[in-house]
């Protein structure tokens, strides 16, 4: 994942992404970025490659929430919601988070 810096476009960022949908996505920022995030702002070029298919969006940060303390991982969760996916990047992503989703919950059955 990387998108343009919101203070300095000329930079990108490349956070960890935490979670991920056909919608949207949720990435880690430390304590010190997380105020770089506000709810509705816009991330410009967001990219992100699956199976070998690179996927470029704008994002709207619909939310942020600090992580617990106790956790493993530490620092704030930004959710944003895909803007504007090309229809087939859509259903490319959309099939892989299904067969993903497949695989994961067949371990329980």
């Amino acid at each position: 994942l990387e998108f343009d810096d919101p203070i300095d476009p000329e930079n990108k960022l490349r956070p960890k992404v935490i979670d991920i949908s056909a919608s949207g996505l949720a990435f880690l920022v430390s304590d010190a970025e997380e105020p770089l995030f506000s709810v509705g702002m816009v991330l410009k070029n967001v990219a992100f490659s699956v199976k070998s298919r690179k996927i470029v969006v704008d994002a709207e940060v619909r939310h942020k929430r600090a992580l617990p303390e106790a956790g493993r991982v530490h620092g704030h969760k930004v959710g944003v919601l895909f803007l504007n996916m090309k229809t087939g990047d859509n259903q490319h992503l959309a099939a892989w988070v299904f067969e993903e989703s497949r695989k994961y919950f067949s371990r329980f059955i």
